[in-house]
């Protein structure tokens, strides 16, 4: 955690226990899926658990989370590894239901909004210096406030600057 951190690994771990008792969606499946409550300067951002997540209770413990760490230990970051260093996070964090059309449903606007309270107070907890945005959803999330430019100016300031690498 960096010099600016203010929060501790006890008070996130509290506010997970708050998130877990989440029914704001009423469309949305219990239960609310969380990462370890891991203090670090790496948070992921994910769309939303998928059906399975719920058996394995962990974000990103089935299809995309397969792909996902393929990517990561072909450049020899193993996923036990990467799940005790980087907080893991999701835009919603139930499982928003099947489209009838076939795959997941996109959580609507309504649930992003009502999910989004949760992600600011990670952020704030966190005060990440890098953040991974895996999918549409994370990425609109944050692209309609500024460009990319502006996005990684403000989340990794020291970065841009070049006053300090990571």
């Amino acid at each position: 955690m960096g010099k600016d951190a203010v929060y501790s690994q006890s008070e996130l771990a509290a506010h997970q226990r708050a998130l877990k008792t989440c029914r704001l969606c009423p469309q949305m499946i219990p239960p609310v899926i969380t990462g370890d409550p891991v203090m670090s300067p790496v948070m992921s951002i994910g769309q939303a658990p998928g059906v399975h997540e719920a058996k394995v209770m962990r974000p990103f413990g089935w299809t995309a989370g397969k792909t996902l760490f393929r990517w990561f230990e072909a450049i020899g970051l193993e996923e036990a590894l990467f799940r005790q260093r980087v907080y893991m996070s999701a835009v919603c964090r139930c499982f928003p239901g099947k489209n009838p059309q076939g795959g997941d449903r996109v959580p609507s606007a309504d649930e992003v909004a009502a999910c989004s309270r949760w992600l600011q107070a990670e952020i704030q907890i966190l005060r990440p210096r890098l953040i991974i945005l895996v999918g549409k959803l994370a990425i609109n999330q944050f692209w309609w406030q500024r460009s990319w430019r502006m996005l990684w100016a403000s989340a990794i300031p020291s970065c841009w600057t070049g006053a300090q690498r990571i």
